[in-house]
């Protein structure tokens, strides 16, 4: 590495290094999301519809609907929570990580130059590994209502 006009400047292996090194934490973000997105989609049945209510219109939005127009976050909190009974998820301690994950999903999905400095140095940051690790922490949670309120699901998605 060398050192030029007051910046860092890293040879050819260094560069590489890191260049793999983000492929794999989008890799990891982007596959961590999926998993509790595929999650929450098994847990919505064929037959099932939400009602909403917004300014004097109401809305029914079936499955597909869903899938479509809501935030997996708003899913987790209001449809999910529904269909298995759970607690408010929340108030649980893994929120805020799931949260990050979203938004970085999100950024990484939408990718904005004016964002890039912001999210490649989040990638460096080692609070991305435990925002990575939340999918795991949401599953185990939701797996245990699964279980209990709706284990037919339990052959769409396996989850140990």
């Amino acid at each position: 590495m060398a050192e030029v006009r007051g910046s860092l400047q890293l040879d050819e292996e260094s560069t590489s290094l890191f260049y793999d090194y983000f492929e794999q934490i989008i890799a990891a973000v982007t596959y961590s999301y999926t998993a509790i997105e595929t999650l929450a989609n098994i847990c919505i049945e064929e037959r099932y519809q939400h009602t909403k209510k917004e300014k004097g219109v109401t809305t029914i939005y079936d499955k597909e609907g869903i899938e479509r127009n809501f935030k997996l976050r708003d899913k987790f909190k209001v449809i999910i929570r529904t269909i298995l009974s759970t607690p408010d998820p929340s108030a649980e301690p893994w929120w805020q990580f799931f949260i990050q994950l979203e938004e970085i999903r999100d950024k990484i999905i939408h990718t904005k130059q004016s964002n890039s400095q912001e999210r490649y140095s989040l990638f460096l940051s080692p609070k991305i590994f435990l925002i990575v690790e939340v999918s795991k922490s949401i599953v185990k949670w939701y797996g245990h209502y699964i279980n209990t309120n709706l284990r037919r699901i339990l052959d769409d998605f396996p989850f140990g």
